[in-house]
């Protein structure tokens, strides 16, 4: 999982201080585990840090929910990635030869972020979780990961730019919707002419002649 702070604009690389490498977190699926669940938890277990999902712009051909008509932000994975690893022996017994598919989410944690200690599993008491910048991780990082932090940090600046147009155009709307609405529907209409009259009723007149004489003048409308 790539996890951004986007407060600091630092993202989430884990050292394996015994072996000397670095990482992004990631792991297995356990048995009844969705991939969302197993992003989450093996970025808690790994880094000590408590990840929440954030919601991107991407690039997908994936169909769209009935009813929707664009696409609005997702926490869909960004990114798939495969790894073959030969046959091996592990407890006495030859496992076949396979292949890894890893599914990358982008998750984020806030500017004010606290690490927690002892998260991880036994055989993950020498991870070190650090904050590098985008350029620190790429340096450390193995080629494919380096790729995958690459477009996930790619992916968000295009999010927060899209999503800077989108208020602007929204808040426009709403100061259109504003002016439009402050105008007061004026009863009256110009007439460009140079003798009028007008017969007026009152309470205590019956009919009276105005002759007015001007260029335009208004005229109620009655």
């Amino acid at each position: 999982m790539v996890v951004l702070q986007q407060g600091t604009r630092k993202i989430v690389v884990v050292y394996e201080s015994k072996k000397k490498y670095w990482f992004l977190p990631k792991g297995r699926k356990d048995v009844g585990e969705s991939l969302e669940e197993a992003a989450l938890r093996e970025a808690y277990e790994e880094s000590g840090y408590r990840v929440d999902f954030l919601p991107l712009h991407t690039d997908s051909r994936a169909p769209l929910p009935p009813g929707t008509l664009t696409r609005d932000l997702n926490t869909e994975p960004i990114y798939i990635t495969t790894h073959a690893y030969p046959a091996r022996t592990r407890h006495n017994r030859v496992a076949p030869p396979g292949e890894y598919l890893t599914f990358w989410y982008v998750g984020h944690i806030p500017a004010d972020a606290t690490r927690e200690q002892g998260t991880g599993m036994p055989d993950e008491v020498n991870y070190e979780a650090h904050l590098l910048t985008l350029d620190e991780a790429v340096a450390r990082l193995d080629s494919v990961e380096a790729t995958v932090v690459q477009y996930a940090w790619d992916t968000a600046q295009r999010t927060i730019k899209i999503t800077r147009q989108e208020r602007a155009e929204a808040e426009r709307l709403e100061r259109q919707r504003l002016r439009a609405g402050s105008r007061i529907p004026c009863p009256f209409f110009f007439v460009p002419l140079k003798f009028v009259c007008l017969y007026l009723t009152t309470p205590t007149e019956f009919w009276k002649p105005a002759c007015i004489t001007n260029l335009g003048f208004l005229v109620a409308n009655l």
